[in-house]
């Protein structure tokens, strides 16, 4: 038999999602990255998600496939824009996917928000991020937190604190909330899954763009 040949990328890829699997995570929170930004701002989400009791799982997109992305009850995505608008290259495959209008509807049911990161300085500024957002929300997916919109041209790190700090948690618990109400996460314990989403209440969020 031929053996199959994995890329280093490929390998630390993996060895990353393994690394941050939970028992059973509420959140998958997935990165499209070409320089590392979105692959670090998703581990610092995970990490402020744990000390907020949720349960999350990091993913290179370069994992993707659709049956298992369209199982996803809740999804966060850290997309980086490349060049002239394009979508980094571990991302590509996932991007063609979401584009294909006949994949509309394959998201009924999840739960999702998109933080898109790019440079101000070229034309088609953040085009991942606006795209992305818009193709799960056609795809059937419920935006749950507004989309977050980092420009490397100024301070990206204080654009992306500030979407996380906007409410992205107080979202998070809610989403965690009416998934519990609609018969739990797939394969988990639903009481332990049901700590992250205690008393979320009608808290203020705020809005920027």
């Amino acid at each position: 038999a031929q053996a199959q040949v994995f890329s280093q990328y490929q390998v630390e890829a993996a060895c990353r999602a393994v690394w941050h699997r939970p028992a059973m995570a509420q959140v998958h929170i997935y990165y499209g990255s070409q320089t590392g930004t979105a692959e670090c701002f998703s581990e610092e989400i995970a990490e402020e998600a744990a000390a907020q009791g949720i349960q999350c799982e990091v993913l290179d997109l370069l994992t993707f496939t659709p049956e298992v992305f369209s199982a996803r009850k809740i999804v966060v995505l850290c997309v980086s824009t490349y060049g002239e608008g394009e979508p980094s290259d571990n991302a590509k495959n996932f991007d063609k996917w979401a584009s294909d209008p006949r994949n509309d509807g394959a998201l009924k049911g999840q739960r999702f928000t998109v933080m898109g990161l790019g440079d101000m300085n070229y034309s088609k500024f953040n085009n991942m991020g606006m795209s992305t957002d818009l193709n799960l929300d056609r795809l059937g997916g419920k935006r749950l937190y507004q989309r977050g919109i980092g420009d490397d041209s100024q301070d990206i790190a204080a654009d992306f604190k500030e979407w996380k700090d906007g409410g992205l948690w107080v979202a998070l618990k809610k989403a965690i909330a009416e998934v519990m109400e609609e018969g739990g996460f797939p394969g988990g314990d639903t009481a332990g899954a049901a700590q992250g989403a205690e008393a979320v209440g009608k808290p203020e969020i705020h809005m920027f763009f």
